[in-house]
């Protein structure tokens, strides 16, 4: 499958030019150009890229007001279908870039050969995450439900088994992954998916907001907020009062493990 990529930027020459150098690196590259913001984010929601490079100073919608036109796009941060190269003639927006998870900033003029630098690093994301998702499935056929989840944990994207998740909770649009060391990545896949993919019996919804794994349940305890469930992390997240019979039944199958 060809690997597509993106270029906006309200300067035809500076599109031209970019066309011209992803052309030489790899004539297999699918490439689509957007002059504008709104052009930018039609083409985004219509069909993801696997990266897009993306002017920062454009009239109407900038390129960080195209990232937050797109639905369900968080905080800087969040995890996106497509990795993204910012390019700009000001060096004062790179702090921003990097929030925003870019994979590389450019300030023009730059050279073809920065250029190509750029564009092997994000195909290389690309790529490493395609891997991790084709083994994901793998994996899930295989043994029945997914055994190994693709976690982004800081700048590493590495494969987490399931027994080492403690619990998977939604946050401002993104699923966060609460690993058995203490340490929280994300993962792309909604906790609608994850319930459907994990093995049932071990991971079990408490609440509309998250699962936890039944394995590292600790205690069920009663406060002034409601009932809530401590995992072996002592993360501690509230139970729903329509799962609150399961919650104590799961508690119940740990006491009883335990004995």
């Amino acid at each position: 499958m060809s690997r597509r990529v993106l270029v906006v930027d309200d300067e035809p020459l500076a599109r031209q030019r970019l066309v011209r150098f992803l052309a030489n690196a790899d004539p297999t590259l699918e490439v689509e150009e957007a002059a504008n913001g709104l052009e930018a984010v039609d083409a985004l929601l219509a069909r993801p890229p696997d990266v897009v490079f993306l002017d920062v100073a454009m009239p109407g919608l900038s390129g960080f007001d195209v990232l937050r036109q797109l639905p369900g796009d968080p905080a800087p941060g969040s995890q996106r279908p497509f990795h993204v190269v910012f390019q700009t003639a000001f060096d004062r927006f790179a702090v921003a870039a990097f929030e925003e998870e870019a994979c590389d900033y450019l300030v023009k003029p730059f050279t073809e050969a920065r250029f190509r630098a750029a564009l092997e690093r994000a195909l290389a994301r690309s790529s490493e995450q395609a891997r991790l998702t084709a083994l994901e499935e793998r994996l899930a056929r295989r043994d029945g439900a997914l055994r190994k989840l693709a976690v982004r944990i800081g700048r590493r994207l590495l494969l987490l088994a399931d027994s080492d998740i403690v619990a998977l909770v939604s946050r401002d649009h993104v699923t966060c992954v609460h690993a058995a060391d203490g340490s929280e990545g994300t993962t792309d896949l909604s906790l609608a998916a994850l319930e459907g993919r994990l093995d049932g019996e071990v991971f079990r919804r408490v609440h509309r907001g998250h699962l936890v794994n039944a394995r590292h349940v600790t205690s069920l305890v009663e406060d002034g907020d409601g009932l809530r469930v401590t995992l072996s992390t002592g993360l501690s997240l509230p139970v729903a009062r329509r799962f609150r019979a399961a919650a104590r039944s799961l508690a119940g199958e740990r006491e009883s493990t335990a004995r």
